[in-house]
């Protein structure tokens, strides 16, 4: 909950600061967003246990709920026919828990015996929550009536956190952040 608080204090401040400095007129929105995250496979999974790496087989993930919150700004004099430029800053979170499923759990350094090549077994399922915090995305709009499509891209920030009820582990990542959507004006 203490990264959502900061996300969300650093995500008002930056384009607070931004909106103030200025000097173009604008349209300025704050939005909530819902949707549904349908994660790819996560692949190439490695992990560490003492002297000893080992990579397990692509482990799925289950689609969730996406909800979050997003601050943007379009700019009036960047008008291009119907296109209109614009940035946004956006903070959301999802829960893509990894499902139970059977993985082979291979080494990949030389301290661990060779035996242990292909060994088969079952993964109970994880509980896993990302926190996403794109700090700048830059965004287009189609105005089109009452249709608006946009797209969006931008360098995000991902927090995770993985359980399996006793235990956890944490992680922040960086990454590429894309959306597509419309709004209805």
């Amino acid at each position: 909950m203490s990264h959502l608080r900061n996300t969300l204090g650093v995500c008002a401040v930056a384009m607070g600061m931004f909106c103030l400095t200025s000097s173009v007129q604008a349209e300025m929105y704050v939005a909530g967003q819902l949707g549904v995250n349908i994660p790819q496979d996560a692949s190439n999974v490695e992990f560490g246990v003492g002297a000893g790496t080992f990579g397990l087989s692509d482990l799925a993930l289950q689609n969730s709920l996406m909800y979050g919150a997003k601050a943007g700004y379009y700019f009036d004099s960047l008008k291009w026919q119907n296109f209109h430029l614009g940035v946004e800053t956006e903070v959301f979170n999802s829960t893509p828990h990894i499902k139970q499923q059977e993985v082979t759990l291979d080494p990949r350094s030389p301290a661990v015996i060779a035996s242990t090549v292909g060994t088969t077994g079952t993964l109970q399922g994880l509980t896993n929550r990302v926190l996403t915090w794109t700090p700048l995305v830059v965004v287009v709009r189609y105005q089109a009536g009452a249709f608006e499509p946009y797209a969006g891209v931008g360098l995000g920030v991902f927090f995770s956190r993985i359980s399996d009820g006793t235990d956890s582990s944490s992680s922040t990542d960086v990454g590429l952040n894309t959306h597509l959507g419309s709004g209805i004006a």
